[in-house]
């Protein structure tokens, strides 16, 4: 049965399962512990969904934000967000490596094309992700309880800069 379709791809709810724990693997590996900031610069994919499981199973915190948003708010929602890993779509790679190059918090930039985005299929798609995370295949995964926080979304500003609004993992991922 499908669990997730976009575009032309289609995921079970198995491949999701076993996609996004691979992927929370290569989050541990790559530095994000419990507790932090996982930003996302990019336009809704079936692989941003991915990416939120697999922050969720990391306990790291998704915060999804919006490539149409200025460069000024983009570097004032990573500011505050205190990302510790972005993952930026591939017409944003530059401008967020810019921004994230004059930030002051330790922020990694990974490309979400290195995760398979551009791939036909979600077979495709899992190859990518399994050989990106090939050496993190056996890393620990942290406790999850249902009160850490498990995505911060950022509302549009009206009297000044986003508002970053952070929900539990009850909210989203347990409900």
């Amino acid at each position: 049965k499908s669990a997730l379709e976009f575009e032309r791809r289609s995921w079970t709810y198995e491949q999701l399962e076993a996609s996004s724990t691979v992927l929370a693997r290569l989050l541990v590996q790559r530095g994000v512990a419990k507790g932090d900031r996982l930003a996302l610069v990019s336009v809704n994919t079936d692989v941003s969904v991915i990416l939120f499981l697999a922050a969720a199973k990391a306990g790291a915190i998704f915060t999804p934000l919006n490539p149409a948003a200025t460069s000024e708010d983009l570097e004032y929602m990573l500011r505050h967000s205190r990302a510790s890993l972005v993952v930026a779509q591939q017409e944003d790679l530059e401008r967020t490596r810019a921004i994230v190059a004059r930030i002051d918090v330790a922020t990694d930039v990974l490309a979400l094309n290195d995760l398979g985005v551009g791939e036909p299929d979600s077979a495709a798609i899992q190859r990518r992700i399994a050989q990106a995370a090939r050496d993190a295949r056996d890393l620990p995964l942290p406790a999850i309880v249902a009160d850490d926080p498990a995505i911060v979304i950022y509302t549009s500003g009206t009297t000044g800069f986003p508002k970053g609004v952070v929900h539990s993992q009850r909210n989203y991922v347990l409900a």
